[in-house]
């Protein structure tokens, strides 16, 4: 193999696959319930069948501040907390063009979406593991081998 046959991958093969998601009008109590037991950082919110919104657990630790009082923000909706811009990737995306705009747009995650539905999502944590991969596989490249 040279180092031009190893090839970008798309976000297919890098993003984690995404079947959780929380409805906009759930709280944001039920909201962190499913993100604990499940392990995750980043959960897709719903409305009418449609993404809305994406709720992160930094959104959430800001939401629950505990500088506030007790109870502050255990009322709140899912929508009342979510970001509402959100950024979208076709699940057959370069790699490439994926990191470049999500540094543009100076975002840590994107949903990744096949016929308008949520199928994964892609974070920063995945680029950086994807990126290892990439390395790894020129490394392994012998130099002799290299165009």
């Amino acid at each position: 193999m040279t180092r031009s046959e190893i090839k970008v991958p798309t976000l297919k093969s890098v993003m984690t696959p995404f079947p959780y998601a929380v409805e906009a009008e759930n709280t944001l109590s039920e909201a962190v319930e499913i993100m604990r037991s499940h392990n995750i950082h980043h959960l897709p919110v719903i409305s009418d069948e449609t993404v809305v919104g994406i709720l992160t657990e930094q959104d959430v630790k800001w939401a629950l501040d505990p500088l506030a009082p007790s109870d502050s923000g255990r009322d709140l909706q899912v929508k009342d907390v979510c970001r509402k811009e959100i950024f979208k990737a076709e699940i057959d995306q370069p790699l490439q063009a994926v990191l470049r705009e999500m540094v543009k747009l100076r975002n840590d995650c994107v949903l990744v979406m096949k016929n308008h539905r949520v199928v994964g999502v892609f974070t920063t944590t995945d680029a950086c593991s994807a990126l290892a991969d990439i390395i790894e596989k020129i490394e392994e490249t012998p130099e002799d081998s290299v165009a």
